[in-house]
């Protein structure tokens, strides 16, 4: 094992149409020590392919949750944290692959800061289909997942939680494995959606998470149809909401400054505010939501900024004539 080896994990749900590609993409990286397949209770043939896969190369290795249940993208990535032999892991989503000297930069990066513990890079989509190029487009999805930027690590976890320099994906991420003794793993709790961002925001919160190569993309996400940034619906919201709440909690247990508390606060009180001008919920949503709002507002008093009290006033009380001033304006 030299002194920079990676294993390589992927999670595998019924992807037996890129599996292949996405395995060989991962040996050709002369880092690349395992290429650790974790397959998900697949609906398609995916396990016979993982299991031919590795029987095909000496580095690949197959594993499934007992009983070949379905538990989700975290619960699988977290298999793979288990099994990891190498000190570097880095992450593959089973439709996407690696371009060439994937791992150069980040070696760079690992080598010279002693401190990191992650490194991201750039991707660049792949669309299946003209139409689905289109759809993107329209949404105002980025072609380029990347920052705008190297951001100092110190200052990561703003930039995450206030959506503005750009974003990262776990096809393009690197972490030392001993960083999860400290943050923990994947959570559990979301099957398919937000486990990422999760973890990104537990790393940057209290670890060194550095820039790679931000510039040239060095994987490849593929726009197949079925992919869930595609998808613009009130579960997705919901979803980010509960992701934003479990951080507010992990902060508070991490006894984290409380800076970034309410930075995070401010954020959840924001995105209540779209939500508002995006669903235009009534009724029982419309309580459930005020609801959230003061349970929030009396959970962590210690994170209310002179924004945040603003905000909330503003959604709670249903002002709407001034939420999307409001929004916009603490958005920017």
């Amino acid at each position: 094992m030299s002194l920079f080896s990676v294993s390589v994990i992927i999670p595998v749900y019924n992807a037996i149409a890129f599996l292949e590609e996405a395995v060989e993409s991962a040996l050709a990286q002369e880092e690349t020590e395992e290429v650790l397949l974790i397959e998900d209770g697949s609906q398609d043939d995916s396990l016979s392919l993982c299991i031919k896969l590795a029987q095909k190369y000496p580095k690949v290795f197959c594993y499934h949750h007992p009983n070949r249940q379905n538990l989700g993208i975290g619960a699988s990535r977290n298999l793979g944290i288990e099994k990891a032999k190498t000190p570097y892991l880095a992450f593959l989503d089973a439709d996407d692959y690696f371009l060439a000297n994937r791992f150069k930069k980040a070696k760079e990066v690992f080598l010279q800061h002693a401190d990191a513990d992650a490194v991201y890079s750039a991707l660049i989509n792949k669309f299946e289909r003209e139409e689905l190029k289109i759809a993107w487009e329209a949404k105002g999805h980025p072609h380029i997942h990347t920052m705008s930027h190297a951001i100092p690590p110190t200052e990561l976890f703003q930039a995450i939680v206030e959506k503005r320099n750009g974003h990262f994906l776990p096809s393009s991420v690197i972490i030392k494995k001993e960083t999860f003794d400290k943050v923990g793993g994947f959570p559990t709790i979301m099957k398919v959606f937000a486990e990422d961002i999760h973890m990104f925001l537990r790393i940057s919160a209290i670890g060194n998470f550095y820039a790679g190569e931000i510039q040239k993309p060095l994987g490849v996400h593929r726009v197949h149809g079925t992919n869930l940034m595609l998808e613009d619906n009130e579960q997705n919201f919901l979803v980010n909401t509960r992701v934003n709440e479990d951080i507010l909690e992990w902060l508070v247990d991490m006894k984290v400054d409380d800076e970034k508390g309410k930075l995070l606060l401010l954020r959840c009180i924001i995105d209540f505010g779209k939500y508002h001008l995006t669903f235009s919920p009534k009724g029982e949503k419309r309580k459930l939501l005020a609801a959230k709002i003061k349970e929030l507002y009396t959970k962590y008093p210690q994170f209310i900024s002179l924004k945040t009290r603003i905000m909330a006033r503003v959604v709670y009380f249903g002002l709407f004539p001034f939420v999307r001033k409001i929004v916009m304006l603490f958005s920017k």
